[in-house]
């Protein structure tokens, strides 16, 4: 995790500062743990209880302070990845869903998750107007991942009832 989100990202950024273009991270809510009982927002500072969390948090903190025209954009994403074989969310739940499998979704944990789509637009309108430093880019409605789960299963005519709710302190995340 950290030779990839940490120094593959300063190696990109020190890449665009040497050819002197913008340089766009895209980070994550996990560097969050989501504790905090009101809104994240880019000035909170990042409390990752994940190593994948924490590492995208070192990022951030490296490419800023090493290149002052960084794009930092932390989301959360949905939506299929047509260039990397590791599941998302949504293809998680949907795969599980689709072979008849239950899927367990977090009940005390939300998200505000924005469609690929919509997420490219808003990078480009930020890069348009030379935006800098940190921004979220996120849905304007947050859901638990188990409202999420069984959202996508009706949405695509599966068996909502195989959606299960489940709590965050039932499992370990570290």
């Amino acid at each position: 995790a950290h030779a990839c989100n940490v120094e593959g990202s300063v190696a990109m950024a020190q890449l665009a500062k040497k050819v002197g273009v913008p340089f766009v991270l895209i980070s994550t809510d996990a560097v969050f743990d989501g504790d905090q009982n009101t809104p994240y927002d880019e000035t909170s500072t990042p409390t990752a209880k994940t190593v994948y969390g924490q590492t995208k948090a070192l990022a951030e903190a490296r490419c800023l302070a090493l290149y002052d025209q960084t794009l930092v954009i932390r989301t959360t994403l949905f939506g299929q990845n047509l260039f990397h074989a590791q599941s998302t969310l949504a293809t998680t739940i949907l795969t599980s869903l689709r072979e008849g499998r239950v899927f367990y979704g977090f009940t005390d944990a939300t998200f505000c998750p924005v469609d690929v789509g919509s997420f490219w637009e808003a990078v480009l309108a930020l890069l348009q107007v030379g935006a800098r430093g940190i921004f979220h880019v996120v849905s304007s409605e947050c859901v638990s991942k188990y409202d999420f789960a069984k959202r996508l299963a009706a949405t695509f005519q599966l068996e909502v009832g195989l959606v299960k709710p489940r709590s965050v302190s039932e499992i370990s995340l570290t």
